[in-house]
């Protein structure tokens, strides 16, 4: 490959990148409009309730308050049971293992007639 065509290479790519970048800084100004656009139409949307901010405070607050009443009063509802009920029967998945030291032979493994025919 001679320098020319290594120039004319970089040259190409040098172009390709600037093209990409115009591509991305359009894209990006178009994501900024639309955010800006959104937050607008958000404010714009906006209940105006007149009361003032302290006063909007005030209230979630004492709304947490009788939120967090009402949980500690369900709460200690369920714990005045303090004696567990009757518990069931225990089915364990394991088979008893046999208690026996010797295995059980099958009778049919033994038999010396099959052996004779």
């Amino acid at each position: 490959m001679s320098f020319w065509q290594v120039w004319e290479i970089q040259d190409q790519e040098k172009n390709l990148h600037a093209i990409e970048k115009d591509n991305s800084k359009a894209a990006r100004r178009e994501l900024d409009q639309f955010i800006r656009d959104t937050i607008a139409e958000a404010k714009k949307m906006a209940t105006n309730s007149g009361v003032s901010n302290r006063q909007r405070l005030s209230e979630i607050k004492s709304n947490k308050k009788s939120v967090r009443e009402n949980e500690k009063l369900s709460n200690t509802s369920l714990k005045t049971d303090k004696h567990p009920k009757d518990q069931g029967t225990i089915i364990s998945f394991k088979p008893k293992q046999d208690e026996s030291s010797y295995p059980q032979f099958v009778p049919g493994l033994f038999d010396d007639e099959d052996d004779q025919s």
